[in-house]
């Protein structure tokens, strides 16, 4: 479930344009599309306050912290039992602790950073609202490709109650930041074949298709 090999695949599940991003695939036949978005070392990043329109919360976005892998690891599980269901043969079921776990690894992951936005609540304390996990990969040319360096949307979710919003566009916008800070001029994600919402939302966000998975089920039998 790590961010460092090859590109993982993240599928967003979303009400009416907001964000709740897994790490799979599925479907018989056409598996997963690879999306690029072309964007405007450890990341050290400020708080961004995000003013938005008077019907919605004012959000804050910021680096994760220890204190936040509770609340993110519980969003993990939750993707990972959507994934789980649709696809049980593919995909393991795994608990809190396990999530909380890669979280921690990731967050001492030197080209890796979570982000989260916050809500206040009551004036004093925070809620998460959403996070996403975005690394900044280093490709070696190859007798393919050249030598590059892109930016991997790794995960995005959106908490249900502050869904329809607008947060996971603003949490897109952070990537973007991120991406341009860092000399990134694409980011790249996977999405499942199954999930339309998902793709019709990063679509709308600028993301264009840049490749496919396909597979094939074996058809002879033992």
């Amino acid at each position: 479930m790590g961010c460092r090999p090859e590109p993982l695949i993240r599928t967003l599940f979303r009400s009416r344009g907001e964000a709740a991003i897994g790490h799979r695939s599925g479907g018989s036949v056409r598996i997963a599309s690879k999306l690029v978005h072309r964007s405007g070392p450890k990341f050290a990043n400020p708080p961004i306050p995000l003013h938005t329109s008077s019907a919605v919360p004012d959000f804050s976005i910021r680096d994760a912290t220890d204190a936040d892998l509770p609340a993110l690891a519980e969003a993990m599980v939750r993707l990972q039992t959507a994934h789980t269901e649709a696809f049980p043969d593919v995909y393991r079921t795994f608990d809190v602790d396990v999530a909380k776990g890669h979280l921690e690894s990731q967050l001492n992951e030197p080209d890796t950073v979570i982000r989260v936005a916050t809500v206040s609540e009551d004036g004093q304390s925070e809620i998460i609202a959403g996070h996403v996990v975005f690394a900044v990969e280093e490709k070696p040319e190859t007798v393919f490709t050249r030598a590059r360096r892109i930016g991997h949307l790794c995960q995005i979710e959106v908490e249900p109650a502050f869904r329809r919003s607008g947060l996971g566009q603003l949490l897109l916008e952070d990537c973007d930041r991120l991406a341009t800070a860092h000399g990134v001029t694409q980011i790249f994600l996977q999405v499942g074949a199954f999930n339309s919402p998902a793709r019709a939302f990063f679509e709308e966000s600028g993301f264009e298709e840049f490749g496919s998975r396909l597979c094939r089920r074996v058809r002879i039998e033992r």
